[in-house]
């Protein structure tokens, strides 16, 4: 069998798959405990939704989880009864980029907390750019939108910009008034980098609203532009620039729809007037278990891909 373990845990045997959700995986927020014990929750619900009971043999481990050290995803995976080699274990990159494409030629943009691309080449060859985290890098995230509407909000309580929607909003949602009150929220204990990602959601629905906000639609546009260059500058560095090639948009920041996606494809063809934004084949999850079932030597083939798709569709919160 084969295991793919993301915050859902997939299960591999016989051509069939059985997944269950677990608790966050990734150690470089969650901690290494935490991902561990996570990685074990998942697994193990898996193995039991599969029918495997006692001690679980695998051909080949993948688990995608930032952060997280292979010794403590292999301990996670023994803790649940699967014995075997050391599993492959690293970020989230490969997983998006076999989810979008399986084994194909292309690039995906990766846009959540955090934002990086990672793309293929027609040859194979697998190259990334971003992903350098929020100290200098992060551009386009939801943690990058989030310090743009807090500076925006900063400047407006210094009496530099005037009172907008924006503003507004997000004085109120933060429960602040003044300068003061706005240094102790951001900087005070429980307010971090994925708290300041959460702003994205009421500026991307400003920009999205019926009389959109033009400070959220900026920051918005601005965000779609970081990420369409990331996009395109991967697709000089893999050859396909000037050629028709496919670009593929996963994570949270996704889900803001419009607001993002819209400027995102026109700043795309901008850069890259024959990259063509498409849907990722499959939800993150699928990707995983396609890493993993490559690693165990099974062919990625056409039928297979198409077998996957209709179980993952079927699947709830997947």
């Amino acid at each position: 069998m084969a295991a793919a373990v993301q915050q859902l845990c997939a299960a591999w045997t016989d051509g069939s798959w059985a997944w269950e959700r677990g608790g966050p995986v990734n150690a470089l927020f969650a901690g290494e405990q935490t991902a561990r014990a996570s990685v074990a929750q998942a697994a193990h619900a898996a193995l039991q939704s599969a029918g495997v009971t006692g001690a679980a043999q695998v051909v080949a481990a993948y688990v995608s989880a930032p952060g997280l050290a292979p010794a403590s995803a292999a301990a996670g995976l023994a803790l649940a009864g699967i014995q075997g080699n050391t599993p492959t274990c690293e970020g989230d990159e490969r997983s998006a980029l076999y989810s979008s494409f399986a084994a194909g030629a292309g690039v995906v943009v990766l846009a959540g907390t955090g934002s990086f691309a990672i793309g293929r080449a027609p040859d194979g060859r697998v190259e990334t750019a971003g992903g350098y985290g929020p100290v200098f890098g992060d551009e386009g995230s939801g943690y990058s939108i989030g310090v743009a509407g807090l500076r925006l909000l900063g400047r407006v309580l210094d009496g530099i910009a005037p009172w907008g929607p924006l503003a507004r909003r997000l004085a109120a949602d933060l429960g602040v008034s003044t300068p003061a009150e706005l240094r102790h929220r951001v900087y005070g204990n429980g307010f971090g980098r994925r708290e300041i990602a959460a702003l994205a959601v009421p500026i991307s629905s400003l920009a999205g609203g019926e009389r959109p906000d033009g400070e959220a639609c900026r920051i918005m546009d601005a965000a779609a532009a970081a990420l369409a260059e990331l996009a395109a500058a991967l697709g000089g560095k893999l050859g396909l620039s000037g050629s028709r090639f496919p670009v593929a948009m996963v994570g949270g920041l996704r889900q803001a729809g419009t607001p993002l996606m819209g400027p995102f494809e026109r700043h795309l063809r901008q850069l890259e007037p024959r990259a063509q934004l498409v849907e990722p084949l499959l939800p993150p999850l699928g990707g995983a278990i396609l890493v993993a079932l490559e690693r165990a030597g099974v062919p990625l083939s056409e039928s297979l891909l198409a077998r996957l798709q209709q179980s993952l569709a079927q699947a709830s919160g997947v």
